[in-house]
């Protein structure tokens, strides 16, 4: 039997519509799930600020996503103000202390899975130092995930032995083809290829972010750029993905056309 994956899109500034129209117009095109940013910097547009908002709006919002049958959300990230990696320990204290509020919403809007950045640090530390406060950070972030039944998601491009190392509950990769392709497959080149990287990682993947790369620019339509969807496609059929392929593309004059575009070359891989 065919495994269920489910096309949807990043809400990230779909043409010049407001926010919640934006879910309007995804769920009229026919895609399935929708992911959406809790960073005040991406508001009104592309993401929403939760401290901001109220309790009208909170019930816009709960309205907007029920059409969908996956909701996921992206934790607020901003490289070295978010990290889970950093021997600062106030730093970090509040980047999972910022991370554990998106849990809390993703449990009051019943979202599946909220996608998470390790960050980065610029103290110099060894590989096995920024693994092991990944992982610390991480188990945290694992318990208030499991208590909420709620999914962590880390969109990881490197520290994937972190994932063998150490058993979680509710945490697991969110795997970005785009993202993994940069810098020539660095990425995935231990396992050969994006489908070795994908059956590596096999149950442990929640999500996967779609988008296109040719070298230069990510975020573009799929089929813009090199990466082999198919082959990616055939890996995720193997492990047993069942969510969402949740295109991710760059606002553009065109994206509207880019997301239809991409939903179709994607359903047809399904199919």
């Amino acid at each position: 039997m065919a495994v269920a994956m489910r096309v949807g899109l990043m809400v990230w500034e779909i043409g010049d519509r407001p926010f919640l129209e934006q879910f309007a117009w995804a769920a009229a095109q026919g895609f399935e799930q929708v992911a959406f940013h809790t960073s005040p910097s991406l508001a009104p547009r592309r993401g929403i600020d939760p401290e901001s908002m109220s309790a009208e709006g909170w019930g816009r919002l709960k309205a907007a996503c029920a059409p969908f049958t996956h909701v996921d959300l992206h934790a607020p990230f901003d490289l070295y103000d978010v990290s889970l990696v950093t021997p600062n320990e106030r730093v970090r204290r509040a980047s999972v202390e910022l991370i554990e509020h998106t849990l809390r919403l993703a449990g009051r809007l019943r979202a599946r899975t909220v996608t998470v950045h390790a960050g980065t640090t610029r103290s110099g530390i060894a590989d096995d130092e920024r693994r092991r406060l990944l992982a610390e950070s991480l188990l945290e972030l694992d318990e208030t995930a499991a208590a909420l039944g709620v999914v962590v998601g880390v969109e990881a491009t490197e520290d994937f032995e972190v994932f063998d190392e150490v058993c979680f509950e509710s945490t697991g990769v969110t795997v970005d083809v785009g993202h993994v392709s940069m810098n020539g497959g660095a990425s995935y080149r231990p396992w050969g290829s994006l489908g070795g990287l994908v059956r590596h990682l096999g149950r442990r993947i929640v999500h996967v972010h779609v988008h296109d790369y040719d070298g230069r620019r990510d975020h573009l339509p799929v089929g813009a750029g090199n990466i082999d969807f198919g082959e990616a496609i055939g890996a995720l059929r193997e492990v047993g993905y069942e969510g969402a392929l949740c295109l991710e593309l760059a606002p553009s004059p065109i994206i509207e056309e880019g997301y239809l575009r991409s939903r179709d070359l994607l359903r047809s891989l399904l199919s």
